[in-house]
């Protein structure tokens, strides 16, 4: 049978959003993700309206959004921090901008870096460090969308790594002084979040190249180089 042209795309509109909540996504982060107003999510999600074509396509960039974000996470442990102890993670967070997706992504990840014997005693019992993050609210305030995108396209034309740079970094890391040393580790998971926005629902095209966005040219592909002092840590340049 065939469905009428106004329920042609009733049932995957439901099932997107549906699916995309059950992993932490709000309806207003959806609404981010498609360009519309978050009552308008609501509607679709019980079923009482149905969007076009092009919007259905753009809800099933929640998917590619939460596979963004763990790649990007993955990527930093990985190819960041792969000469480094990472003794704490700090995550900042914004109260009412960060979808909670984004946070628990974090969190997870964050236990995996630091939830590993970091030191031994003499008596050779590992001594683990407190693998919980520590959370850190940001002011009420975020870049807007074509701000942020507009200074990513800045820092790419001039050969700087956006998500190192100081003005909206994702990533930030300093020393800490104890033996065997390590490193602590700051997230900006708001941040975070409008480097995906940007790769999945960009307000105007902000990479030149899809290539751009690839975790390899938003970080470089050098591991931190920290130094003694926090206040002498640089930006990797590619």
């Amino acid at each position: 049978m065939t469905l009428p042209e106004r329920d042609k795309y009733a049932y995957p509109i439901v099932n997107h959003v549906r699916a995309a909540q059950a992993v932490g996504m709000s309806l207003q982060d959806i609404a981010d993700l498609c360009g519309v107003a978050r009552g308008t999510v609501s509607q679709w999600s019980n079923g009482k309206s149905s969007p076009q074509h092009r919007v259905v396509e753009r809800t099933a960039g929640a998917a590619k959004a939460i596979r963004l974000v763990n790649d990007d996470l993955d990527y930093i442990k990985t190819v960041l921090l792969a000469n480094h102890t990472v003794a704490h993670v700090r995550i900042e967070k914004g109260v009412a901008t960060t979808p909670q997706f984004v946070i628990g992504a974090a969190v997870t990840h964050a236990a995996d870096w630091v939830f590993r014997p970091y030191s031994a005693p003499k008596d050779g019992t590992p001594a683990i460090l407190d693998a919980l993050p520590s959370f850190h609210d940001t002011a009420d305030w975020r870049p807007a969308r074509p701000t942020y995108e507009k200074w990513v396209r800045s820092c790419l034309s001039h050969s700087v790594l956006p998500g190192l740079a100081p003005k909206f970094p994702v990533l930030r890391a300093e020393p800490i002084d104890i033996t065997p040393r390590g490193a602590i580790v700051t997230i900006n998971a708001k941040i975070l979040w409008l480097r995906i926005l940007s790769a999945v629902a960009p307000t105007r095209p902000v990479y030149d190249d899809p290539d751009q966005a690839e975790p390899a040219v938003f970080y470089g592909t050098k591991p931190l180089d920290i130094t003694p002092k926090p206040s002498t840590w640089k930006v990797n340049s590619k």
